[in-house]
Protein backbone atom coordinates (compact mmCIF):
# COMPACT_ATOMS: atom_id res chain seq x y z
CA UNK A 1 0.00 0.00 0.00
CA UNK A 2 1.14 3.46 -0.92
CA UNK A 3 2.64 5.63 2.71
CA UNK A 4 2.64 9.29 2.06
CA UNK A 5 4.75 11.80 4.26
CA UNK A 6 2.99 13.73 6.95
CA UNK A 7 3.46 17.19 5.42
CA UNK A 8 1.38 15.64 1.84
CA UNK A 9 -1.43 15.12 3.56
CA UNK A 10 -1.84 18.81 4.64
CA UNK A 11 -0.63 20.93 1.47
CA UNK A 12 -3.29 23.55 0.81
CA UNK A 13 -4.65 21.31 -2.43
CA UNK A 14 -5.44 18.80 -0.75
CA UNK A 15 -7.18 20.59 2.28
CA UNK A 16 -9.46 22.43 -0.74
CA UNK A 17 -10.08 18.20 -1.60
CA UNK A 18 -11.11 17.57 2.09
CA UNK A 19 -13.54 20.48 1.81
CA UNK A 20 -14.62 19.07 -1.78
CA UNK A 21 -15.09 15.91 0.52
CA UNK A 22 -17.48 17.56 2.87
CA UNK A 23 -19.40 19.46 0.28
CA UNK A 24 -20.76 16.02 -0.81
CA UNK A 25 -23.05 15.39 2.05
CA UNK A 26 -23.64 19.15 2.36
CA UNK A 27 -25.25 18.83 -1.31
CA UNK A 28 -27.52 16.04 -0.53
CA UNK A 29 -29.02 17.01 2.87
CA UNK A 30 -30.01 21.08 1.68
CA UNK A 31 -30.80 19.59 -1.22
CA UNK A 32 -33.66 17.42 -0.27
CA UNK A 33 -34.09 19.91 3.61
CA UNK A 34 -34.90 22.47 1.63
CA UNK A 35 -38.08 22.23 0.11
CA UNK A 36 -39.13 23.32 -3.45
CA UNK A 37 -36.93 25.64 -5.89
CA UNK A 38 -34.77 26.59 -2.14
CA UNK A 39 -33.24 23.23 -2.29
CA UNK A 40 -32.38 23.04 -5.52
CA UNK A 41 -30.78 26.13 -5.76
CA UNK A 42 -28.82 25.95 -2.64
CA UNK A 43 -27.73 22.16 -3.89
CA UNK A 44 -26.24 24.33 -6.69
CA UNK A 45 -24.66 26.83 -4.81
CA UNK A 46 -22.84 23.98 -2.81
CA UNK A 47 -21.74 22.23 -6.25
CA UNK A 48 -20.49 25.35 -7.59
CA UNK A 49 -18.44 26.24 -4.81
CA UNK A 50 -17.32 22.62 -4.29
CA UNK A 51 -16.72 22.31 -8.79
CA UNK A 52 -14.45 25.83 -8.08
CA UNK A 53 -12.39 24.31 -5.39
CA UNK A 54 -11.66 21.75 -7.95
CA UNK A 55 -10.09 23.98 -10.28
CA UNK A 56 -8.03 26.01 -7.97
CA UNK A 57 -6.57 23.24 -6.05
CA UNK A 58 -5.15 21.76 -9.22
CA UNK A 59 -3.76 25.53 -10.38
CA UNK A 60 -2.19 25.44 -6.85
CA UNK A 61 -1.10 21.96 -7.05
CA UNK A 62 0.93 22.71 -10.57
CA UNK A 63 2.19 26.06 -10.00
CA UNK A 64 3.93 25.78 -6.12
CA UNK A 65 4.78 22.23 -6.95
CA UNK A 66 2.44 20.93 -4.69
CA UNK A 67 1.36 17.43 -6.52
CA UNK A 68 1.17 14.57 -3.94
CA UNK A 69 0.35 10.71 -3.77
CA UNK A 70 -2.68 11.72 -1.94
CA UNK A 71 -4.03 14.32 -4.21
CA UNK A 72 -3.68 12.14 -7.22
CA UNK A 73 -5.77 9.58 -5.39
CA UNK A 74 -7.72 11.93 -3.27
CA UNK A 75 -9.29 14.43 -6.17
CA UNK A 76 -10.55 12.37 -8.76
CA UNK A 77 -12.29 10.79 -6.01
CA UNK A 78 -13.87 13.59 -4.49
CA UNK A 79 -14.86 14.61 -8.12
CA UNK A 80 -16.39 11.04 -8.49
CA UNK A 81 -18.49 11.16 -5.25
CA UNK A 82 -19.37 14.75 -6.09
CA UNK A 83 -21.09 13.97 -9.29
CA UNK A 84 -22.35 10.57 -8.25
CA UNK A 85 -24.50 12.50 -5.71
CA UNK A 86 -25.31 15.27 -7.81
CA UNK A 87 -26.74 13.22 -10.67
CA UNK A 88 -28.77 10.87 -8.10
CA UNK A 89 -30.51 13.82 -6.37
CA UNK A 90 -31.49 15.20 -9.63
CA UNK A 91 -32.76 12.19 -10.81
CA UNK A 92 -34.91 11.93 -7.55
CA UNK A 93 -36.36 15.21 -8.58
CA UNK A 94 -37.08 14.64 -11.57
CA UNK A 95 -34.22 16.92 -13.02
CA UNK A 96 -32.60 13.99 -14.74
CA UNK A 97 -32.95 10.94 -16.78
CA UNK A 98 -32.88 8.35 -14.22
CA UNK A 99 -31.01 5.53 -16.92
CA UNK A 100 -28.13 8.94 -17.17
CA UNK A 101 -27.90 8.50 -12.88
CA UNK A 102 -27.32 4.76 -13.75
CA UNK A 103 -24.76 4.16 -16.51
CA UNK A 104 -22.73 6.93 -14.54
CA UNK A 105 -22.78 5.68 -11.08
CA UNK A 106 -21.92 2.14 -12.62
CA UNK A 107 -18.96 3.20 -14.50
CA UNK A 108 -17.63 5.97 -11.47
CA UNK A 109 -17.92 2.57 -8.91
CA UNK A 110 -15.65 0.82 -11.24
CA UNK A 111 -13.38 2.95 -11.82
CA UNK A 112 -13.14 3.78 -7.96
CA UNK A 113 -12.67 -0.35 -7.23
CA UNK A 114 -9.79 0.01 -9.77
CA UNK A 115 -8.08 2.66 -8.16
CA UNK A 116 -8.64 1.22 -4.98
CA UNK A 117 -6.84 -2.43 -6.22
CA UNK A 118 -3.89 -0.16 -8.32
CA UNK A 119 -3.09 1.67 -5.47
CA UNK A 120 -2.77 -1.92 -3.16
CA UNK A 121 -0.46 -2.46 -5.91
CA UNK A 122 1.60 0.78 -5.75
CA UNK A 123 0.15 1.69 -8.93
CA UNK A 124 -0.85 5.63 -9.21
CA UNK A 125 -3.24 6.55 -12.34
CA UNK A 126 -3.30 10.10 -13.22
CA UNK A 127 -6.01 11.77 -15.35
CA UNK A 128 -5.49 11.59 -18.87
CA UNK A 129 -7.58 14.35 -21.35
CA UNK A 130 -10.59 11.85 -22.24
CA UNK A 131 -11.34 11.98 -18.01
CA UNK A 132 -10.55 15.66 -18.22
CA UNK A 133 -13.61 16.06 -21.29
CA UNK A 134 -15.61 13.92 -19.54
CA UNK A 135 -15.49 15.60 -16.56
CA UNK A 136 -16.00 19.36 -18.00
CA UNK A 137 -18.52 18.37 -19.99
CA UNK A 138 -20.53 16.30 -17.01
CA UNK A 139 -19.72 19.20 -14.82
CA UNK A 140 -21.43 21.81 -17.01
CA UNK A 141 -24.44 19.75 -18.28
CA UNK A 142 -25.51 18.85 -14.94
CA UNK A 143 -25.09 22.32 -13.74
CA UNK A 144 -27.94 23.09 -16.58
CA UNK A 145 -29.88 19.91 -15.26
CA UNK A 146 -30.49 22.36 -12.83
CA UNK A 147 -32.54 24.24 -14.54
CA UNK A 148 -34.18 21.51 -16.88
CA UNK A 149 -37.69 22.79 -16.84
CA UNK A 150 -36.41 26.23 -19.26
CA UNK A 151 -33.96 23.83 -21.24
CA UNK A 152 -37.12 21.42 -21.35
CA UNK A 153 -39.20 24.00 -22.75
CA UNK A 154 -37.00 26.59 -24.40
CA UNK A 155 -33.64 24.86 -25.62
CA UNK A 156 -34.41 21.30 -26.76
CA UNK A 157 -34.04 18.88 -29.61
CA UNK A 158 -37.40 17.84 -31.19
CA UNK A 159 -37.65 14.37 -32.99
CA UNK A 160 -41.15 14.02 -34.36
CA UNK A 161 -43.17 13.91 -30.56
CA UNK A 162 -39.91 13.47 -28.86
CA UNK A 163 -38.01 16.72 -26.64
CA UNK A 164 -34.72 16.71 -25.34
CA UNK A 165 -33.44 19.65 -23.40
CA UNK A 166 -29.80 20.94 -24.34
CA UNK A 167 -28.77 19.73 -20.55
CA UNK A 168 -29.62 16.08 -21.66
CA UNK A 169 -27.87 16.48 -25.09
CA UNK A 170 -25.24 17.52 -22.67
CA UNK A 171 -25.35 14.90 -20.19
CA UNK A 172 -25.66 11.71 -23.36
CA UNK A 173 -22.09 13.40 -25.00
CA UNK A 174 -20.36 13.68 -21.45
CA UNK A 175 -21.60 10.01 -20.86
CA UNK A 176 -20.28 8.89 -23.99
CA UNK A 177 -16.80 10.75 -23.45
CA UNK A 178 -17.01 9.18 -19.65
CA UNK A 179 -17.43 5.70 -20.94
CA UNK A 180 -14.86 5.42 -23.11
CA UNK A 181 -12.07 7.00 -20.72
CA UNK A 182 -13.46 3.86 -18.78
CA UNK A 183 -12.49 1.81 -21.51
CA UNK A 184 -9.20 3.83 -21.86
CA UNK A 185 -7.73 3.84 -18.43
CA UNK A 186 -8.33 0.12 -17.98
CA UNK A 187 -6.73 -0.70 -21.37
CA UNK A 188 -3.60 1.58 -19.62
CA UNK A 189 -4.14 -0.06 -15.78
CA UNK A 190 -3.61 -3.74 -18.00
CA UNK A 191 -0.48 -2.74 -20.57
CA UNK A 192 1.25 -0.97 -17.11
CA UNK A 193 1.01 -4.00 -15.03
CA UNK A 194 1.59 -7.01 -17.82
CA UNK A 195 5.11 -4.60 -18.42
CA UNK A 196 5.47 -3.94 -15.33
CA UNK A 197 8.31 -6.45 -14.53
CA UNK A 198 10.35 -4.16 -16.50
CA UNK A 199 10.11 -1.26 -14.16
CA UNK A 200 13.13 -2.62 -11.96
CA UNK A 201 12.95 -2.05 -8.39
CA UNK A 202 10.12 0.67 -8.44
CA UNK A 203 8.01 0.42 -4.86
CA UNK A 204 5.43 2.55 -6.56
CA UNK A 205 4.40 3.34 -10.44
CA UNK A 206 2.83 6.24 -11.46
CA UNK A 207 0.92 6.03 -14.82
CA UNK A 208 0.71 8.41 -16.87
CA UNK A 209 -2.83 7.77 -19.28
CA UNK A 210 -2.00 11.04 -21.42
CA UNK A 211 -0.44 8.73 -24.30
CA UNK A 212 -2.52 7.72 -27.46
CA UNK A 213 -4.14 3.88 -27.73
CA UNK A 214 -3.96 3.20 -24.31
CA UNK A 215 -0.18 2.31 -24.10
CA UNK A 216 1.33 3.59 -20.43
CA UNK A 217 3.72 6.32 -20.88
CA UNK A 218 6.81 4.60 -18.90
CA UNK A 219 8.27 8.17 -18.42
CA UNK A 220 7.14 8.40 -14.37
CA UNK A 221 6.80 4.45 -13.58
CA UNK A 222 10.58 4.34 -15.28
CA UNK A 223 11.81 7.86 -13.20
CA UNK A 224 10.56 6.34 -10.14
CA UNK A 225 12.12 2.59 -10.99
CA UNK A 226 15.94 4.27 -11.71
CA UNK A 227 15.44 6.27 -8.64
CA UNK A 228 14.84 3.33 -6.33
CA UNK A 229 17.62 1.00 -8.27
CA UNK A 230 19.74 4.71 -7.56
CA UNK A 231 18.81 4.39 -4.11
CA UNK A 232 19.36 0.64 -3.69
CA UNK A 233 23.06 1.07 -5.47
CA UNK A 234 23.84 4.40 -3.70
CA UNK A 235 23.35 2.17 -0.12
CA UNK A 236 25.32 -0.71 -1.44
CA UNK A 237 28.03 1.40 -1.93
CA UNK A 238 27.75 3.11 1.35
CA UNK A 239 27.81 -0.38 3.04
CA UNK A 240 30.79 -1.37 0.91
CA UNK A 241 32.71 1.78 2.16
CA UNK A 242 31.75 1.08 5.67
CA UNK A 243 32.47 -2.30 5.03
CA UNK A 244 36.38 -0.72 3.78
CA UNK A 245 36.58 1.74 6.47
CA UNK A 246 35.87 -0.66 9.30
CA UNK A 247 38.66 -3.02 8.06
CA UNK A 248 40.94 -0.37 7.92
Amino acid sequence: MLEAKKEDWWTIPNILTYFRLLCVPAFAVLFFVLKGDLGVYVGLGVFLIAELTDIVDGKIARKFNMTTDVGRAMDPLADKLLQMTAIVCLSIKGLMFWPFAVVLVVKELYMICGSIILLKMNVIGQANAYGKYAATVLGYSMIACFFHPFFYEKIYLAVFDFRIGLDWIGMIVGLCIAVYAAYFYTKTAYTTLRDRKDLGKADRIVVDYSVNDGEADPNHARFHAEDEAQDVENADESQVERNDSSDD
